[in-house]
């Protein structure tokens, strides 16, 4: 289903990374720090197959290096570029994982119940809601009325 924004016409690219928070600003991690950092893409279009680029929009920056060889392209139910950085000399990146798909689990997301999909083809059941709340599409919502 195309966005009710038409962002889907003109937005073909997104940049994720930890960065500063504004005016060429750049975070810096303490000595000996890796991040693993993944980015999925939530799109009923399963030919959205992200890629990685090693290129930047933004003058913020980060004090960690792109480990050579770390980008992963995850297709699947919900496809996902992960990559790694680090400020350790030598660090080496994870293998990239075998599996296409990673199931969601009940900490997926706060507030899931009920049985709902995994992601990749099977179901999982999350259980109820606190008495104040109702289970909706799958995640707890505060019953009308209440506060």
């Amino acid at each position: 289903m195309p966005s009710l924004l038409t962002l889907n016409t003109w937005w073909t690219a997104a940049e994720f990374n930890v960065f500063g928070p504004g005016g060429g600003t750049e975070v810096n991690f303490d000595a000996n720090s890796t991040l693993l950092v993944r980015t999925s893409v939530d799109s009923p279009i399963t030919s959205s197959v992200p890629s990685c680029v090693d290129t930047s929009f933004t003058g913020e920056t980060n004090n960690l290096d792109l480990v050579p060889s770390s980008c992963c392209v995850l297709d699947g139910l919900q496809p996902a570029v992960q990559f790694t950085e680090s400020n350790v000399a030598g660090a080496t990146a994870p293998g990239c994982p075998s599996s296409n798909c990673t199931p969601k689990t009940c900490s997926f997301e706060a507030g899931m119940c009920g049985t709902q999909s995994d992601g990749c083809g099977g179901e999982i059941t999350c259980g109820g809601c606190p008495t104040d709340e109702t289970c909706e599409g799958g995640f707890c919502v505060v019953t009308s009325g209440t506060v």
